[in-house]
């Protein structure tokens, strides 16, 4: 059971938006931001965001569980809607790559669906839910957890070799306060015109920072994987990938959807 104490304010300097991150708090341990945040969803407004110390049940893409040793920057934000906001978590994740790039001068790209990427490397997962509310509203929670400061040891302890943080892979420390608001200014006005326009008005700037497409992948649902050519993102987010038909006779295009398929390189995560 939540405590019926609302955690302290967790300021976030640099914060330029209208709604989102104007309530921020901070608890230094917690479950997982996701849950707090749909737990907690009718006593807060939308827009508000939970920001953790260290995330003990933190969950990624498909189930996964993930924690990152209090050296991450795991955070959720709340928006509630009359609808669903489409690809919202392809939005989050051009949100993230474009501000981290902005507070390093660095190169973030995605890997599809949202995986934030750097030097091959795994900085950020994205992950976001939603539930009914009262009134015809729907809840959407935004969970992002940022590696900030883990070294390669860190990540080869916890048999991760694809993981990466922003300070190991530039060489700049950022602040989880920084980061956040960083974020916040980005994802505000994305979701404001995906809203009004849907995802295919922002999928431009997705596919700009896309590191899935032109390459070579794997496309694994439940026991079967297949492999084929990454082409193009769709107006709804979706994965076009181009497969080899049977006997060489061309190629065949098909959808493939984030929340049944997992996407990787042949030659490894990327």
């Amino acid at each position: 059971m939540r405590s019926a104490t609302l955690p302290e304010p967790f300021p976030l300097p640099g914060l330029r938006t209208r709604r989102f991150g104007r309530f921020s708090c901070f608890l230094p341990q917690v479950d997982s931001t996701n849950l707090f945040l749909k737990e907690m969803a009718e006593r807060l407004p939308s827009g508000a965001v939970c920001v953790a110390g260290v995330q003990t049940a933190g969950r990624g893409r498909l189930g996964r569980t993930w924690t990152g040793q209090g050296k991450d920057l795991p955070f959720s934000l709340l928006i509630r809607a009359r609808a669903p906001l489409p690809a919202l978590s392809l939005c989050c994740g051009v949100a993230v790559a474009e501000a981290l790039s902005e507070l390093t001068g660095a190169d973030f790209g995605i890997k599809w669906p949202n995986d934030i990427i750097c030097e091959d490397k795994k900085i950020c997962g994205i992950l976001c839910e939603s539930r009914a509310a009262g009134e015809g509203e729907i809840c959407m929670v935004c969970g992002m957890g940022i590696n900030l400061t883990q070294t390669a040891a860190d990540f080869a302890r916890a048999g991760l070799p694809h993981g990466g943080s922003v300070e190991m892979l530039t060489g700049q420390r950022i602040g989880p306060a920084a980061a956040a608001a960083a974020v916040l200014n980005r994802l505000e006005p994305l979701c404001d015109r995906m809203a009004a326009q849907g995802f295919g008005s922002v999928k431009a700037r997705f596919a700009a920072r896309c590191v899935t497409l032109g390459r070579q992948v794997s496309v694994i649902e439940e026991d079967r994987s297949s492999c084929g050519r990454a082409v193009d993102i769709a107006d709804d987010g979706a994965l076009l990938v181009a497969f080899p038909n049977p006997g060489g006779r061309g190629e065949s295009i098909r959808t493939v959807l984030a929340g049944e398929a997992s996407v990787r390189g042949l030659m490894g995560y990327i």
